[in-house]
């Protein structure tokens, strides 16, 4: 399933994270940046704001499905390998979820 995301929300989404991919901690230009599903919509995830973050291209399509924010978490602390070096921290994790949490519009 595929889902448009307003202009508007993407907007908030990369602003509210201040326009770093929150997986590899790189900046994501306005541009090519991916408004990325924590948990996908083709297992019941939503456009709400606590399931979007901003995510360069490279992470988002690395990124496996996740039907929960748990495994979200689980794969986005073990690491990924983005030009050649280790760039996501549990610090990083921490600071996406506070995010989250204080703008939740579902």
């Amino acid at each position: 399933m595929w889902s448009r995301i307003d202009p508007e929300t993407r907007l908030e989404v990369y602003k509210r994270d201040g326009g770093v991919c929150q997986v590899c901690g790189n900046q994501a230009e306005w541009g090519v940046y991916d408004c990325g599903h924590i948990i996908d919509m083709c297992v019941g995830g939503t456009n709400g704001m606590n399931n979007l973050i901003c995510m360069c291209r490279v992470c988002n399509h690395r990124k496996p499905r996740h039907k929960t924010k748990e495994e979200f978490n689980q794969w986005a602390e073990s690491g990924i390998w983005i030009s050649g070096s280790l760039k996501v921290s549990e610090e990083l994790i921490s600071l996406f979820w506070a995010k989250v949490n204080k703008t939740d519009s579902c």
